[in-house]
Order: structure tokens, then C-alpha cells, then sequence
């Protein structure tokens, strides 16, 4: 019962953040990004990231900026791309 009671919070507060519209400023921070990931500018999206940038076993973390530029096309690959191209900054 305590699981299911969490499991329903969880969720509760997922759907409430994901209907949240975000703040201009942070709509600027995405546009900027997107704008940067469509145009394959690997230098300014690496500006933007915190690391190390951890990933998922087996795929090892990034270290720093210059990895990151260096493993580009393997993080950002087409399908991804289009995701971000096709997103909407104010909602998702």
C-alpha cells in the first residue's frame, strides 16, 4: 500500500510540473540551445552543459567540454536532433 500511495505521487507531481509553462528566461536558455543543436554548433551547445555530464552504464560520462565536442555526434544523434528541432520552448 505504501508503494502504491508513492508510485501515486510520484505521478501526481510529474503531470503537474509537465503542465507548468516555463519562465521566459528559461524559454530563452532552450530556444538558444535548440537553435545551436539544429545548426550543429558543437562549441556553443558544449558552453552550455554542466559536467561531467553522466550517462548511462555502458556509456561512459563526459568529462569535460572538449569530450563533449569530440563525442557530438554520438550524444546528438538524428533522431534526437529532430526532437529538439521539433520541440516547443514554452512547453516542453
Amino acid at each position: 500500500m505504501k508503494k502504491l500511495i508513492c508510485l501515486l505521487f510520484v505521478m501526481l507531481s510529474v503531470h503537474g510540473v509537465s503542465c507548468q509553462d516555463l519562465k521566459p528566461e528559461y524559454q530563452k536558455f532552450i530556444k538558444s540551445f535548440t537553435d545551436n543543436v539544429k545548426n550543429d554548433k558543437k562549441e556553443a551547445v558544449a558552453g552550455m552543459i554542466k559536467y561531467p555530464l553522466n550517462r548511462e552504464n555502458p556509456i561512459p560520462s563526459i568529462k569535460n567540454k572538449a569530450e563533449f565536442v569530440k563525442r557530438y555526434d554520438q550524444i546528438f544523434d538524428l533522431t534526437l536532433k529532430n526532437k529538439i528541432i521539433k520541440s516547443n520552448p514554452a512547453k516542453d
